[in-house]
């Protein structure tokens, strides 16, 4: 019975974080860019279930022969036949082919992890997974045609501005975002 009231708060908490920043209107939040050191101790700490799951999906990666390309401060690996991006933590995995603009995003959700930490499943992950794919089958089966408008709610906008001020701030000035 205690679990289940944990649960439940944590699951009222994360409606509520989700529905300040939705409530506001905010199209992206500028969060704080970290140093390298402090943002991998977050990362590891109050950003720890995610980073592990990335962890374990990186190890799964290198054991399959894949290499891993450094850009800011994540690891990203290059996967043939995706036509999505997935950012676990310091690890993210976008398709082979995807430009500078889809890696910033990506870098970004993990600085929404770094910061958001436990609460990223449920603020973050789960409205983005949800928001893609309903996109995804929108355009891809029915054939209607969607504004060009991905950054339009917070996390999706807040991830790309973020991502290209950690990868500006890491020197990367020549990136085409």
């Amino acid at each position: 019975m205690e679990v289940l009231c944990v649960l439940c708060g944590y699951f009222s908490l994360c409606f509520v974080i989700y529905s300040v920043f939705e409530g506001v209107g905010l199209k992206s939040l500028r969060l704080p860019i970290p140093p390298a050191a402090v943002y991998y101790a977050l990362s590891f700490l109050w950003g720890m279930p995610v980073t592990l799951a990335g962890c374990v999906a990186a190890l799964v990666m290198k054991s399959a022969g894949r290499i891993p390309e450094k850009r800011g401060y994540n690891w990203f690996f290059r996967l043939k036949k995706a036509h999505w991006g997935l950012d676990l933590g310091l690890f993210a995995f976008v398709p082979e082919n995807c430009g500078d603009r889809m890696i910033a995003h990506e870098h970004g959700h993990g600085i929404q992890n770094a910061w958001i930490g436990p609460f990223m499943l449920f603020t973050v992950i789960i409205p983005s997974a949800v928001r893609f794919w309903y996109r995804f089958f929108r355009t891809g089966i029915r054939k209607k045609p969607l504004k060009n408008d991905y950054d339009s709610i917070w996390f999706e906008g807040s991830a790309t501005l973020n991502g290209k001020r950690v990868l500006e701030k890491c020197g990367e000035k020549n990136a085409s975002f």
